[in-house]
Parts: C-alpha cells; structure tokens; sequence
C-alpha cells in the first residue's frame, strides 16, 4: 500500500471520528446499531444537478450517508430498500435506500481503495 493510500485511510478514520452520526441500519427484521462515537457513518454531499429540455439546472438532494465497509456486519454492503433511521434535532427521521433519480445508482464505492459506501436515501 502506497504512502498516499495510507493517509487516506488515516484522514478516513479521523474524519469519521469527528464528524460520526449514529443510525439504526434496517433490512427486514434485522437491526444494526451504528453509534455516533464508533465514526463508521457520517454524512456526504447530496446535492444533485439535473438539466431538464435545456430548462434551468435543479439542484436537489435529500441526504447521502457515507459507511464504512464491514460497518453493517452480516448484511455485507447495503441494497436498495433498506433503510437508515437517524435521531436530527430529536426527531427520528427513516431514509430508504434509492436512486436519486439523476441516473447515479443508490449504491457505490466511494473511494477507489473500496474502504466505505455512499448510499444515496430519501425520506420515507
């Protein structure tokens, strides 16, 4: 592993312990804890452009949660129509794993060295 592969994964880590939030990961009956402290999620850019017939650019996005690899256990790497529940301001939210509707898919690997998810969600 290179030098710049390496600092990378440390800024990734440290990152993630800054700026962790805390979900509850659902698919079917079965739920993963993610603590804000563990810094295994924590929150991407969901900002998204479409043009539409040479109109104005919309600019959209409801919220994008980056995870790391291994941080939902069992379940390996997420699908869409799980779903994410997350505690903002003290109301808790649920977020169903989908495609923004831009053509990007609702899955993929956000860093070329694989090491954590971007998972696009809109509320439910």
């Amino acid at each position: 592993m290179g030098i710049l592969n390496r600092a990378a994964g440390f800024l990734n880590t440290k990152l993630g312990k800054a700026g962790g939030v805390a979900i509850s990961y659902v698919r079917g009956s079965t739920t993963i804890e993610i603590a804000e402290a563990d810094g295994l999620v924590w929150l991407g850019d969901a900002r998204f452009g479409v043009t539409t017939d040479g109109g104005p650019r919309v600019v959209h996005g409801e919220r994008q949660y980056l995870i790391v690899a291994g941080a939902i256990g069992s379940l390996n790497e997420p699908e869409e129509g799980d779903r994410i529940v997350e505690t903002i301001n003290g109301t808790e939210y649920t977020f169903e794993v989908m495609q923004p509707g831009t053509g990007d898919p609702a899955v993929r690997w956000s860093d070329p060295s694989r090491s954590r998810w971007r998972v696009n969600v809109k509320r439910v």
